[in-house]
């Protein structure tokens, strides 16, 4: 580990955020409604497991990798797999989760 690495954020900090957001959408979607979250891998892996513990909700999760990057001064994002099907969450709530 870097000796000059400072913390931005203590693991007390994160902990009481994410019961935060928990807090949040347990209070917006309740114990009947059903979330499909997106998670954009790999980034977002840990902060997604941690927040669906902290769920009450039914959740779907559906994983997607992308790539970005700048051509011709424009950024480009590609996606790479996991593409959730148009279907499955058209007229429902859907969290992403990058």
């Amino acid at each position: 580990m870097d000796d000059n690495f400072v913390d931005y954020l203590s693991e007390y900090e994160i902990r009481v955020g994410l019961n935060k957001i928990a807090s949040e959408i347990n209070r917006q979607y309740g114990t009947n409604d059903e979330l499909i979250i997106v998670c954009i891998l790999r980034g977002g892996f840990v902060f997604c497991a941690d927040l669906v513990r902290r769920l009450n909700c039914q959740c779907k999760i559906e994983f997607i990798k992308v790539s970005s990057y700048i051509h011709n001064q424009q950024s480009q994002i590609t996606l790479q797999s996991g593409l959730v099907e148009l279907a499955e969450v058209q007229n429902k709530h859907v969290l992403i989760i990058d």
